[in-house]
């Protein structure tokens, strides 16, 4: 159950799991840089996704609390329900984040009241996600 405001699950038509392919590197993702120590973050650009080993240049960012409120400004509800806690886009309503034990989750509704829901482990996915159904970044 989501802890969003913006979610009333009376109103909800359906509840559906959406498997999206957001799990590629795209443009303008945050990545993390593999040659430098750790910490050392960057963003996908034009020449970055023509490289052929992209993956042996940079890898994922695990997502947690800073990279949703410090980077991208999602604001924190200000109530947690059974140890759930979650964040809502200041300027998306319908697009939040939780965080259920150790998990971070996307949910969205859209225009037809749909609630999307899918599970998130990296900054990229967040940002990738975010992009598909609003048609905005985040960075």
């Amino acid at each position: 159950m989501s802890i969003s405001p913006y979610l009333k699950w009376s109103n909800l038509t359906t509840l559906k799991t959406k498997h999206m392919n957001t799990n590629n590197f795209q443009i303008n993702n945050w990545v993390e840089i593999i040659q430098k120590r750790k910490g050392h973050y960057t963003t996908i650009q034009n020449s970055s996704l023509s490289l052929k080993n992209i993956d042996k240049a940079y890898k994922p960012i695990d997502i947690d609390n800073d990279w949703i409120e410090v980077a991208f400004k999602f604001k924190r509800y200000p109530y947690s329900i059974a140890g759930q806690m979650g964040w809502h886009h200041p300027t998306e309503n319908k697009f939040s984040v939780l965080l259920y034990k150790k998990t971070y989750w996307v949910e969205y509704i859209d225009e037809n009241n749909f609630c999307y829901k899918e599970e998130i482990k990296y900054v990229h996915e967040l940002q990738n996600i975010f992009n598909k159904f609003t048609n905005k970044e985040i960075r």
